[in-house]
């Protein structure tokens, strides 16, 4: 079927091609996207398993406050199709210190399911990249979780290597806490 046939689908609007043949938009979020982002952080913790904290997922305008905060080294994309956000990077740039240059790693990506292998990844990543080659920046870093198939095949057709020689490590909750209080004042 030609796609100037599908334009006119009744599962579209008028003129516009359906969402499954329409290219990613990709823009920084704005306070406008808060609700949206509220969703899918909501879709994101649902997909890894951790329902638990889901009382603790952000509300719209706390969602509102926090895109509207966030310092110029760090920011949140969000990827559009057919007008709907339907996945989002969120990133930070950090020193690279062994090449005295700054780097931008890739905190989170999340692509609604329905969303998943249609190019919303990927045109994610490729605005990354280019936010990192014009801002001087020397590479981009993230992390996948070894049990994830979908996103390490994605990465595999993307990166040129894995960093198998590193370990993600995180520290919050009471762990956080206790290390906190054995602050030497330094």
């Amino acid at each position: 079927m030609a796609l100037s046939s599908l334009s006119k689908s009744p599962l579209s609007n008028e003129g516009a091609l359906p969402e499954k043949f329409s290219k990613p938009q990709v823009r920084r979020a704005q306070r406008r996207d808060a609700l949206a982002l509220v969703d899918l952080a909501a879709d994101m913790m649902a997909f890894y398993g951790a329902d638990h904290i889901k009382g603790r997922i952000a509300n719209a305008p706390q969602m509102e406050s926090f895109v509207s905060d966030l310092s110029s080294g760090e920011g949140i994309l969000v990827a559009e199709v057919s007008g709907r956000v339907v996945g989002f990077a969120a990133y930070c740039h950090y020193p690279a210190v062994p090449f005295a240059k700054r780097a931008l790693f890739l905190l989170d990506l999340f692509v609604q399911k329905d969303q998943r292998r249609q190019g919303v990844g990927r045109a994610l990543l490729s605005r990354l990249s280019r936010m990192a080659k014009e801002g001087g920046l020397d590479h981009l870093d993230w992390t996948a979780d070894v049990w994830n198939d979908g996103s390490l095949a994605f990465y595999h057709r993307i990166a040129e290597a894995d960093q198998v020689d590193k370990v993600y490590h995180r520290l919050g909750g009471a762990a956080l806490d206790r290390l906190a209080r054995q602050d030497t004042g330094t």
